[in-house]
């Protein structure tokens, strides 16, 4: 949880309530950040929706770690700095891959240290 916090208030109150929103499309009784909400505030709304859709944010730690011409390139092509798990599941099958594909990617990826889960 000191992880989550400590990327969130790194998070300009624009990416927070990007987050916000992405939550609140997908579950019900997610309070709603506006750009009137204090940062603090804001940090504080946004850690509560994680906690109680059991989300998670991917933080993309190497951008450039594409393989020419791998299937790599594609996926990581879709990864946004901020973004929710589920949104990574839609943009992959948007994308025309199977959604199974989005949890093999983010696994492998952590383990790699492309990216991160907070």
């Amino acid at each position: 949880m000191a992880t989550q916090t400590k990327t969130l208030k790194s998070f300009g109150l624009k990416s927070l309530i990007k987050v916000n929103n992405a939550i609140a499309a997908r579950y019900e009784d997610i309070p709603k950040v506006t750009s009137s909400t204090s940062k603090s505030k804001a940090v504080s709304l946004v850690e509560d929706a994680l906690s109680s859709s059991g989300e998670k944010i991917i933080i993309v730690l190497n951008p450039d770690y594409k393989k020419r011409g791998s299937s790599a390139k594609r996926s990581l092509a879709l990864y946004r700095n901020g973004m929710i798990v589920s949104e990574y599941a839609d943009a992959i099958e948007k994308a025309g891959f199977d959604r199974a594909m989005a949890s093999a990617d983010l696994r492998w990826d952590t383990k790699l240290g492309t990216i991160r889960l907070v």
